[in-house]
């Protein structure tokens, strides 16, 4: 039955239809069937209002539950904001506590302030005066500060260095010179076989600066010694002209050692001459305070390696080894740069044993050939030392090939006593053969 139709009314209309003829029943039906129509419009607005009804009750609820919920974060929200200031609160007094403190701290600073603006005025006041002094007592003092410089210039006698510490610089020096000749021995060596395979022989102009650099080295060695040396050389060995070129860089590291002034022989003649004059006449300490002066004022003229590297190069023209472009060249070069790295050493050494060691007179030195053997002064470059040595002392040696140090040392008397820290080493003609 469709809702909204009362049960009278439907009774009724039962009860009629029921009374009234056919005719009616067939005239009624369309009206029946028309309200039946609309009675279910009805019902489906119904239905749809009451679905309206429902939807809005929902929507009501959500709502009411959105509300409910917003209250909740409204609450939650003003409850953190309560916190929050609460901590600004706080961190507001802390603050304000904190910038009282800081202004009562900078009160009190402005009053140390004054305070030592006006110490310093003050101590400003005692500078100019004690400034005043000071500069009124200045030439005085300068007058007595080079009196006494002058004074400890003359009285120094603690040096930088010691006499080992220069006997160390030459033993090195040695054994570099040592190497370069060894080196230069083997160039040769190989140069010389190079030449007895090859079947390589001179032509005349070079025979002709043979004989005559032969010759040059006759008049400083002997004939006797350079024919030796050519003999040993035609026999592969080396020994003796190593020996020589060791002797020419040794004997030029003692020229340099003993020269005041390089390249004048006059000047550095008298310059020698006045040096043996304070030597004799003052205070060993006075004396070498003066050649060490002295020598820091014309260590900046520095020696010609000319004659030296012209010597060397007579030996390697003697030898052969010059003969060929490529070696001779290569060997050449090579020795012109020792020498300079040589020379550079010795001044080194020089410097350090005029200037570094005071109080003491020490030098390297080396022994002229030709003089007899003396075991105290000099070391056989060849030998084994031990008693054989004194058998030695009517020997002539050839020349140095190593440099020693030698110390003066002043007695009590006045004289002067010379001390051998460190014997060079010398060649002995009788090492070679017994007929030089």
């Amino acid at each position: 039955m469709p809702p909204g139709l009362s049960s009278t009314y439907i009774a009724e209309t039962q009860g009629t239809a029921q009374r009234e003829p056919q005719m009616h029943h067939f005239l009624l039906s369309p009206a029946l069937v028309r309200l039946d129509r609309k009675v279910k419009d009805l019902q489906r607005s119904l239905d749809a209002k009451y679905d309206l009804a429902r939807q809005l009750e929902r929507q009501v609820l959500a709502l009411q539950d959105a509300r409910d919920r917003e209250g909740i974060e409204r609450e939650n929200f003003e409850a953190k904001c309560m916190e929050v200031m609460a901590e600004k609160n706080y961190e507001t007094v802390c603050a304000r506590s904190r910038a009282n403190a800081f202004e009562q701290q900078y009160i009190e600073n402005e009053k140390e302030l004054r305070r030592c603006t006006a110490l310093l005025k003050t101590k400003t006041e005692e500078l100019r005066c004690a400034r005043d002094k000071v500069e009124n007592l200045e030439e005085l003092n300068e007058s007595r500060r080079r009196e006494l410089q002058v004074a400890q210039a003359f009285m120094t006698t603690a040096g930088k260095w010691s006499v080992s510490d220069v006997s160390a610089k030459v033993e090195n020096l040695n054994e570099e010179i040592r190497s370069c000749a060894f080196n230069v021995g083997d160039a040769v060596a190989t140069a010389r076989r190079k030449n007895r395979e090859e079947g390589f022989e001179m032509n005349e102009r070079a025979q002709r600066r043979l004989r005559e650099d032969a010759r040059l080295m006759a008049d400083r060695w002997g004939e006797e010694v350079v024919d030796y040396m050519l003999g040993e050389l035609d026999e592969g060995e080396t020994t003796l002209f190593e020996a020589l070129v060791q002797n020419v860089l040794v004997e030029r590291c003692d020229e340099i050692i003993r020269a005041f002034w390089y390249g004048n022989p006059e000047v550095d003649a008298a310059l020698a001459e006045i040096w043996e004059g304070v030597s004799d006449t003052n205070d060993a300490a006075i004396a070498k305070t003066w050649l060490a002066m002295t020598h820091s004022h014309l260590k900046r003229h520095q020696p010609d390696d000319s004659a030296v590297i012209r010597n060397l190069h007579q030996l390697l023209d003697v030898s052969g080894v010059r003969h060929r472009e490529k070696e001779g060249a290569r060997v050449a070069a090579m020795l012109r740069e020792r020498v300079k790295e040589f020379t550079h050493r010795i001044l080194e050494i020089k410097e350090l044993s005029v200037e570094g060691v005071l109080g003491e007179e020490v030098q390297a030195f080396c022994h002229e050939g030709g003089l007899l053997y003396d075991p105290l002064t000099m070391e056989d470059a060849y030998g084994t030392g031990g008693p054989r040595e004194c058998e030695r002392a009517e020997e002539r040696i050839v020349g140095s090939t190593a440099l020693g140090v030698l110390q003066v040392v002043r007695v009590r008397d006045g004289g002067r006593v010379t001390k051998v820290c460190l014997r060079p080493t010398v060649l002995l003609a009788s090492t070679f053969a017994s007929s030089l």
